[in-house]
């Protein structure tokens, strides 16, 4: 699906999150061994993993009621902005305690992330939500492509301080684009009255919830996995492999065009081989590069390899997401949005710091936990995608 098939509000998007990204990038992979510079140790950097995906949790259920009850496009703006002053929080940082006020801005303004999703989907075409939705949020790897690179050569030069006064002015120019994007007032709900209104609208909840509770929870099993090991590859990498920031800058640089890559690819293969049959490859892949980098984390020719092949986790990611979208009503979307949030950011926070213990015992333990886990991924939750998708579908049509 082309670029210039979006309408205009969702050519925004994808330029806000354009930007966006490229501010992340710029850092993100470097996160880790500036944390470490503060005095964070293993277990310690794994708390802060868990920390960004909690808070992530805690705004799911939130943002879901907002992205339903109000305006979704003010909804998106008040979130982004407060996540813009966190690049300024962690260039000011002393200690590595000084980190989580930033966390708590960055993580927190994925409050904004249901009304986000809603508003992509709602504005989809309906035979086109899963490739509309990962060629938007494509955006947000494709902006890393460069970046990390450039990051790298600015911190080996400046200091990393630099390049998170860089991120802000990107996060703002970011937010400042979303301003162009159209109002949408949520979907009211059919018109009934008194109890047959609360006990119809009650079923529709239910009947939708259950739906999604399995979606999400499928999800949560994909997405915890894959998060138990990869926030920790710069961190293997300079500690058994010897790279230094440049190095780092550069495979993060891969890692997110490989992202693009993966996102963009697992919404066409979705739409054409299935969800399922998608999932299954592309989790089969990314049990491949993880055990390849564990393998071999000094190797560059190796590390590369390892490298190009990890976007499928936001592919898998990305379409684990977009079957939200595509099964749920769109009076409730948002709340769908919120409970599937939820679900993976408690799968997300209790394994980054299961990563973190295992980390601290041996650099390379977390990546190679993570092997038999992804291949039974690719064994068992296809098969339940499948099993659990017709009565979901079911439940939906008939509410």
């Amino acid at each position: 699906m082309p670029l210039r098939a979006l309408d205009h509000s969702l050519r925004r998007v994808f330029l806000a999150l354009l930007l966006w990204g490229v501010g992340f990038g710029l850092y993100n992979y470097l996160w880790p061994s500036y944390a470490s510079s503060l005095g964070a140790n293993g277990i310690e950097l794994g708390l802060l993993f868990a920390l960004q995906t909690l808070v992530n949790t805690v705004v799911a259920l939130p943002g879901g009621w907002l992205a339903d009850r109000f305006d979704r496009r003010r909804v998106i703006l008040v979130g982004w902005w407060i996540a813009v002053p966190s690049a300024v929080v962690w260039a000011l940082a002393g200690g590595w305690q000084a980190l989580i006020p930033g966390i708590l801005l960055y993580n927190g303004s994925n409050v904004l992330v249901p009304a986000l999703q809603a508003y992509v989907a709602g504005r989809a075409p309906a035979d086109r939500v899963a490739s509309t939705f990962t060629l938007v949020f494509a955006a947000s790897s494709l902006g890393p492509v460069l970046s990390p690179a450039v990051g790298g050569y600015l911190a080996d030069r400046l200091g990393i301080r630099a390049v998170f006064w860089l991120a802000f002015a990107l996060f703002a120019a970011s937010a400042l684009v979303l301003h162009g994007i159209a109002a949408v007032a949520p979907q009211a709900l059919p018109a009934r009255s008194g109890r047959v209104r609360r006990r119809v609208a009650l079923g529709d909840l239910l009947a939708a919830s259950r739906a999604v509770w399995v979606l999400s929870i499928l999800a949560g099993v994909v997405i915890g996995i894959d998060t138990l090991a990869w926030p920790f590859f710069p961190a293997l990498l300079q500690a058994r492999g010897g790279a230094g920031d440049v190095a780092i800058g550069w495979y993060g640089a891969l890692v997110s065009l490989s992202a693009a890559v993966g996102v963009a690819l697992s919404g066409r293969m979705g739409e054409r081989l299935g969800a399922s049959r998608t999932l299954a490859w592309a989790q089969s892949v990314l049990a491949g590069a993880t055990a390849l980098i564990a393998g071999a984390p000094g190797r560059p020719a190796a590390v590369t390899a390892s490298l190009a092949l990890r976007g499928t986790l936001d592919g898998s990611r990305t379409l684990m997401t977009a079957q939200v979208g595509a099964t749920v009503p769109p009076e409730r979307i948002g709340r769908a949005f919120g409970v599937y949030n939820l679900v993976i950011g408690v799968a997300g926070a209790i394994t980054p710091y299961v990563g973190g213990w295992l980390y601290q015992v041996a650099p390379t333990w977390p990546f190679w936990a993570s092997v038999p886990l992804m291949a039974a991924v690719a064994l068992l939750v296809p098969r339940a995608l499948v099993r659990r998708r017709a009565p979901a579908v079911a439940a939906h049509a008939g509410a």
